[in-house]
């Protein structure tokens, strides 16, 4: 249970750094929320998207990021490594971290950011 802790807090932290211009919309022991916030311009909520999430198991820890992002979206934002271990819903299941699942879902954190605020989203 120890490595799903200290993995859930490390991918917490990875959304964390998301946070502004993101907001957190879900944050308790074991489930962390980031989502995009789309503002008029008085500052009301036109609506928002899922950045991603994290949710720690007995067994695991679960990534999921939106759902919706299409295809080539999902090929520009995300490792091919990411993408194979992705199910339909666009969550991950994680037993174990290794060095590389680290790296690429940090670089989709990233990634992410940087294309919800492209298309004026955070």
């Amino acid at each position: 249970m120890q490595g799903i802790n200290a993995t859930f807090h490390v991918i917490r932290q990875m959304f964390k750094s998301t946070v502004p211009p993101c907001q957190v919309t879900t944050d308790e022991d074991a489930h962390y929320e980031v989502r995009a916030i789309k503002k008029d311009a008085h500052g009301e909520t036109l609506s928002d998207k899922l950045v991603g999430y994290v949710v720690k198991h007995e067994d695991s820890v679960t990534v999921g990021f939106d759902s919706l992002l299409n295809d080539a979206v999902k090929r520009e934002l995300f490792s091919t490594y990411l993408i194979q271990k992705m199910n339909r819903e666009s969550r991950i299941r994680i037993h174990r971290m290794t060095a590389q699942l680290h790296s690429d879902l940090q670089s989709a954190i990233d990634q992410l950011l940087r294309y919800y605020t492209k298309v004026n989203w955070a």
